[in-house]
């Protein structure tokens, strides 16, 4: 069964997706909001607020400037969520759209843009309370974060090349 959802056809399954995963984001944007909320007052006053490739802080600032990451989780998660909504032509897509092919590459990009907008709320809420804790992020942190942008963008295309063949 379709499920029209302005020009792009969901399956069901692919709806559910994208409604879980949105779902998932506010959850974490609360969560992170509710920690700060309550944390505040025991946050230390100077915290990380930048880290080089192997992972150690190069830059200490004050607490109140970890507002900055949840804030700008929220605009992008908001203005990836319009471009979400946005008529499918806006979009700027790896292959042509075609009759044949346009339910299939509409619904692949519409994931792609609800996993990514999870990848930077995860992101953006993990490297803030880690920030606020004084919480050592490691070199790891390097790999994990470009595999946590990078890897569903590749996967999509990898994908979407695949099917569109």
């Amino acid at each position: 069964m379709k499920i029209k959802t302005g020009k792009i056809n969901l399956s069901q399954k692919d709806l559910l997706f994208c409604k879980r995963v949105n779902r998932l984001n506010i959850v974490i944007l609360v969560i992170t909001a509710l920690y700060f909320f309550f944390s505040w007052g025991d946050i230390p006053d100077r915290v990380p607020m930048h880290y080089n490739f192997a992972g150690e802080v190069d830059r200490y600032g004050n607490k109140k400037e970890l507002i900055i990451l949840p804030l700008l989780s929220v605009v992008m998660y908001g203005s990836m969520t319009l471009v979400e909504y946005l008529p499918p032509a806006y979009w700027n897509i790896p292959v042509k759209v075609t009759e044949q092919n346009k339910d299939l590459v509409y619904s692949e990009t519409k994931k792609l843009l609800v996993t990514e907008k999870l990848a930077i709320v995860i992101l953006f809420s993990y490297i803030a309370i880690a920030a606020s804790t004084n919480y050592a992020i490691g070199s790891w942190a390097l790999l994990i974060t470009i595999s946590l942008v990078f890897a569903p963008i590749i996967i999509y295309y990898i994908r979407i090349k695949k099917k569109h063949n």
